[in-house]
């Protein structure tokens, strides 16, 4: 049991080196639950997404790997599990990095946690709006979510939120867009001489994968906010008690808090 804490505890100290490789500035550490994390405000592209999902498995299968020709032959096959175990996780570490809950709760709206639903919610948005800014996907997926848990008792994309300074966001909303293949961000230049990127996509989503019920509530949420900036969706979402109530709370929102949903 130590060992694997040991384990949990230096994969995640790697992605958090990783981002800081990448830039970023402040990495923030702890532990929702059983599972531990590494996480930032930074927004990731999918190349520097991949490059801090996959840092921990890189680094434990070059120390395995010496470790394995290094300890006493009684030694090798235990060396040898750990470095199964450590690239068989390889293979879920993209979507672990988004659902990092396994079970249905109402921290994540009872939905199915499939990250091709979800990618296909996202390039739902972009096909329908010409292009989404990270910062106004985070609400029109937390408004879709929400209206649907008021609605049906149950949201969309499996995804958990967090109150952040400027409103409710995905739980790691700045590794979200990055693990799918078929979102690329385009570079968008400002009057003031700053940039950002713009969520685009060459690929049509799959809308046979969601219920009359889901595809009426995204295109309301279209209808109703499509056409509002992050900004504004931004004071919107400050005024819902899901920001209101865990604002100020180190815990993800309860989507019980979708009752009181007042933009939709």
């Amino acid at each position: 049991v130590a060992a694997l804490f040991v384990y949990v505890v230096l994969h995640e100290l790697i992605h958090g080196a990783a981002m800081r490789l990448s830039g970023t500035k402040r990495v923030k550490y702890g532990f929702d639950g059983l599972y531990a994390f590494a996480g930032s405000e930074d927004f990731y592209t999918r190349g520097t997404y991949l490059f801090i999902a996959l840092a921990p498995v890189v680094v434990f299968a070059v120390v395995l790997s010496v470790l394995s020709w290094l300890v006493p032959a009684e030694w090798f096959w235990v060396v040898y599990g750990v470095q199964i175990a450590n690239l068989s996780g390889a293979a879920g570490s993209a979507e672990n990095n988004i659902y990092t809950m396994a079970k249905r709760s109402a921290i994540n709206g009872y939905a199915p946690q499939s990250q091709s639903r979800l990618q296909h919610v996202v390039l739902y948005f972009i096909e329908k709006l010409g292009g989404v800014f990270p910062t106004k996907m985070n609400k029109l997926l937390f408004f879709t979510d929400f209206c649907s848990y008021k609605r049906r008792a149950v949201g969309i994309t499996g995804l958990a939120y967090k109150a952040i300074q400027y409103g409710p966001v995905p739980e790691r909303w700045d590794m979200l867009y990055g693990s799918m293949d078929a979102v690329e961000p385009e570079i968008v230049p400002f009057a003031t001489g700053h940039s950002g990127e713009l969520l685009v996509s060459k690929h049509s989503p799959d809308m046979s994968l969601f219920s009359q019920e889901e595809m009426a509530i995204m295109d309301e949420v279209i209808h109703k906010l499509g056409s509002k900036t992050a900004n504004q969706l931004s004071e919107m979402s400050h005024q819902e008690d899901a920001w209101l109530r865990f604002k100020d709370a180190s815990a993800l929102i309860d989507y019980t808090a979708a009752f009181s949903l007042k933009a939709l």
